[in-house]
């Protein structure tokens, strides 16, 4: 599996619903799809409005065929985080219902990159 957007080339999104329409555009070949749910630590919390502070999560959730699909760990990974970590202020990406530890995260994400 290979990132559709690796960190050092993703387009800059400027905001957070951005970015997310952009990793949905992956999952819509195959009937699914992405949605931003809530922004934790955000001045506006809740507002959606795009802006994040220093320090906040962005919590999404998978649609349409992605809902139930085992496939979710990987795609976060690999297509969604890059994608909303590249906005300015979030430092966590979070989704519903996808179960991943953290340490299978990481090598998850080594591997991705390569090494």
């Amino acid at each position: 599996m290979t990132a559709v957007w690796p960190p050092e080339t993703a387009p800059a999104p400027d905001d957070l619903p951005s970015a997310v329409r952009r990793a949905s555009l992956a999952f819509r070949s195959h009937g699914g799809g992405v949605e931003l749910r809530t922004v934790a630590g955000d001045t506006a919390a809740g507002s959606h409005d795009g802006q994040a502070d220093s320090g906040s999560t962005a919590r999404v959730r998978f649609t349409g065929a992605c809902t139930g699909c085992p496939c979710r760990p990987g795609c976060l990974t690999a297509t969604v985080e890059p994608l909303l970590l590249a906005v300015p202020g979030v430092r966590h990406v979070e989704a519903d219902g996808v179960r991943i530890s953290a340490e299978a995260q990481a090598r998850l994400t080594a591997f991705l990159a390569g090494g």
